[in-house]
C-alpha cells in the first residue's frame, strides 16, 4: 500500500509540474502577440508566480521518485532510473539556462524611462517577442518529457552491470573435464554449481539453461524480472515474498493464480531454467 501512495504522489507532482510549467509557456505565446508594455509585464508577472509551485513540484518528483527507487531496488541496478534524473536535473538546467536570460530581455524591453520613453522601441520589442526563442523552450520542455515516459515506461535495461549473484561452476575432478564446450568430456568429472553438492556435469546446455533463467528472474519476467518484487537471492522484499528454493510446480502456480504474476508469460524452456536458477538460490 505504501509503494502505491508513493506513486501517486509521484504521478500527482508530475502532472502539476507539467500543468504549471506549461501555463508558463502559454503566457509567453500570449505575450509574442502582445504589443502593450504594462499588460506583458502582468504577464511576466502571472507566470512568475507559478514559480514556487513549479519548484514544489519538482521537488516532488525528485523526492518521490527516489522513494519509489529505494523501495523497489532500483538505485544500484536499474540505470534508466538514474539516466530519469539526469534527464529532469539537465532539463530544468537548461530551461533556466534559456528561459530567464529571455524573459529578462522582454522585461528590460518593457521598462520607461524617467522621461517616460521605452528604453527599447516598438520594433526592438516585437523582435524580441517574435524570435525563436520561446519554441526552443517548448521543445525542451516536450523532448524531455517524452524521454522521461520512455524510460518509465520501457524501463530499458542500457547494459547495467549486475549486483545479481553469478552462478558458479567450480571443477573438483580431472583437468579432462570441460564445461560448456562443443564437445565437452565428462570422464569421472564432476561440479560444484552455486554452493551445492556435488553433481555430475550433463553439458554446455545444463549452463546455458542456468543462464537463462538467472536472465528471466533478473530482468525480463515481467519487463522488469522476478528479483524486482523478490530480491535477487530470491530473499523477499516487502513486496514479494522469499522464494528461494521453491518447485518449478510452485512457480507455475503462481504464474497461474497470483494477481500481479498473471500476465507474465514464460515459455517453457525459460520457466524451466528460471525453476533450476531459483532452486540452487537456496543453497
Amino acid at each position: 500500500m505504501l509503494y502505491e501512495w508513493v506513486k501517486y504522489l509521484h504521478i500527482a507532482s508530475a502532472i502539476g509540474f507539467v500543468a504549471v510549467h506549461g501555463a508558463s509557456i502559454v503566457v509567453l505565446y500570449a505575450a509574442r502577440r502582445e504589443r502593450d508594455r504594462k499588460r506583458i509585464l502582468a504577464m511576466l508577472d502571472a507566470s512568475g508566480r507559478t514559480a514556487i509551485a513549479m519548484y514544489v513540484m519538482l521537488g516532488g518528483i525528485v523526492g518521490t521518485g527516489l522513494w519509489l527507487g529505494a523501495l523497489r531496488h532500483l538505485w544500484l541496478e536499474k540505470r534508466w532510473f538514474w539516466l530519469a534524473l539526469i534527464v529532469l536535473a539537465a532539463t530544468t538546467g537548461l530551461m533556466l539556462a534559456v528561459a530567464k536570460p529571455f524573459t529578462a530581455r522582454i522585461r528590460a524591453a518593457c521598462e520607461m524611462r524617467p522621461t517616460g520613453v521605452p528604453r527599447k522601441s516598438d520594433e526592438e520589442l516585437a523582435e524580441i517577442l517574435g524570435s525563436g526563442r520561446v519554441h526552443v523552450i517548448t521543445l525542451i520542455g516536450v523532448v524531455s518529457l517524452l524521454l522521461l515516459l520512455y524510460l518509465m515506461m520501457f524501463r530499458p535495461d542500457l547494459g547495467a552491470a549486475s549486483t545479481r549473484p553469478p552462478i558458479s561452476a567450480t571443477t573438483t575432478s580431472s583437468p579432462t573435464t570441460t564445461v560448456g564446450s562443443s564437445t565437452p568430456t565428462l570422464a569421472g568429472a564432476s561440479t560444484t554449481v552455486a554452493g551445492s553438492t556435488s553433481t555430475t556435469v550433463a553439458d554446455g546446455a545444463e549452463a546455458a539453461l542456468l543462464a537463462l533463467g538467472q536472465e528471466v528472474f533478473d530482468v525480463t519476467a515481467g519487463g522488469l524480472g522476478c528479483a524486482f518484487c523478490h530480491g535477487y537471492r530470491g530473499e523477499g522484499t516487502s513486496f514479494g515474498p522469499r522464494i528461494a528454493g521453491e518447485s518449478k510446480e510452485d512457480i507455475a502456480d503462481a504464474l497461474r493464480w497470483v494477481s500481479d504474476m498473471t500476465e507474465i508469460t514464460l515459455t517453457a524452456e525459460e520457466l524451466d531454467g528460471v525453476a533450476r536458477y531459483v532452486a540452487q538460490l537456496a543453497r
